[in-house]
């Protein structure tokens, strides 16, 4: 397990240099990888991921471990409600908390953008997932899961085919489940086993966090990610 962050600013400067002179508002925008206390840790087997930071301008770029887990204490505002959700689905059972107490978090895009969804010009998100590309798999790499959480289904099209490259490579990826009752709108719940450099893992795709407020249906969610899990 890393006390210390693996990643330092300039490591973000580099991997999106290309991003920033072609786009240098994206560099005023700043970066927040928001990495968990427990980065990489060996007893834990889940990744969490979340699309991007959102459009806070901070005009720094932060890479250290956070002092909180991020995804059952919020590491800023307790209000907030990327957060509030969060604690809301990870914290609906004991048995969710305590699988999540160890897992990795961190953001595909650590660069702030004020969406995601929609960024235009179409070459932007382009150049900051060419950015991206070698910062997530580092943080794969390192954590070894067995499964990705990931929020959204523009977080999970982005993971699964532009970081991980497996639109290229059908055939590794195995199967697709959407649970009836999650499979279109805010809250889609969906299960993707997938293989990348020989290593199996499964991919479960959760609502994005800013966006779904329903107590019940965030505490379902937790059900479902509870029984994937145990798989």
């Amino acid at each position: 397990m890393n006390k210390n962050s693996p990643f330092q600013p300039a490591d973000i400067e580099k991997a999106f240099q290309d991003a920033f002179q072609q786009f240098p508002e994206l560099k005023d925008n700043g970066a927040e990888m928001f990495l968990g206390k427990y980065y990489a840790h060996p007893e834990s087997e889940i990744l969490m991921l979340g699309i991007n930071p959102g459009g806070n301008q901070t005009h720094k770029i932060d890479t250290a471990l956070k002092d909180e887990n991020c995804l059952l204490g919020s590491p800023k505002d307790e209000k907030e409600k990327y957060w509030k959700h969060a604690r809301t689905l990870f914290g609906s059972s004991s048995e969710l908390s305590n699988k999540m107490v160890h897992a990795t978090f961190s953001f595909i895009i650590p660069v702030r953008t004020t969406k995601w969804t929609g960024l235009k010009p179409p070459e932007k998100r382009i150049a900051l997932i060419n950015g991206a590309k070698p910062i997530t798999r580092q943080i794969i790499s390192d954590c070894n899961p067995k499964y990705i959480i990931v929020a959204g289904s523009d977080g999970q099209s982005t993971l699964v085919h532009d970081i991980l490259d497996l639109k290229k490579t059908p055939y590794k990826i195995h199967h697709y489940d959407k649970p009836a009752g999650f499979t279109r709108g805010t809250y889609q719940l969906q299960r993707i086993d997938v293989e990348w450099e020989d290593k199996a893992m499964t991919v479960l795709q959760i609502p994005h966090l800013s966006r779904a407020s329903s107590k019940d249906k965030l505490v379902q969610c937790g059900q479902w990610l509870t029984q994937e899990l145990q798989r």
